[in-house]
């Protein structure tokens, strides 16, 4: 065993079986803690990237450099267009676009577009533009200056 799977053998989250790994005694206890405590949000998330950046040695960075750890890239939603299936699922809008993934993005954007039939450069171009907006109100929220 590795030192990642020794460490959450000592601590109860998982126990080895005849297949691999199982939840331990803990496991659930401590994964409801963290779902509880722990929300996802788009200036958690901003907050990381700006982390992230200054570990990296920025001392200051753009939006677009925030923006770029945050999205996906165009290759991602190009894919992501060809199978969007827009008929047989209904995205939630209430999150913020940050915390949604590739096909919730894509349909928030597809949302906020007007008429029908947007080429799939208008609709990349639209989730870029409200991601960027999440990110400025995430920043602005946390009184972070670039």
């Amino acid at each position: 065993m590795n030192s990642v799977t020794v460490q959450l053998s000592k601590l109860g989250l998982i126990k080895k079986s005849k297949e691999g790994f199982i939840k331990g005694e803990q496991y659930s206890e401590i994964f409801n803690f963290m779902k509880k405590n722990f929300s996802d949000s788009a200036t958690r998330r901003v907050a990381w990237a700006v982390w992230h950046l200054y570990s990296k040695g920025a001392e200051k960075f753009t939006t677009q450099q925030v923006l770029e750890l945050l999205s996906y890239s165009d290759e991602e939603y190009m894919e992501e267009l060809k199978h969007l299936q827009l008929v047989n699922k209904i995205y939630s809008t209430q999150k913020p676009i940050l915390v949604k993934d590739l096909p919730e993005r894509l349909f928030t954007a597809i949302l906020n577009l007007p008429g029908k039939g947007p080429s799939e450069y208008e609709i990349i171009q639209k989730a870029r533009e409200l991601e960027k907006k999440s990110i400025d109100r995430a920043l602005k929220k946390t009184e972070i200056k670039l």
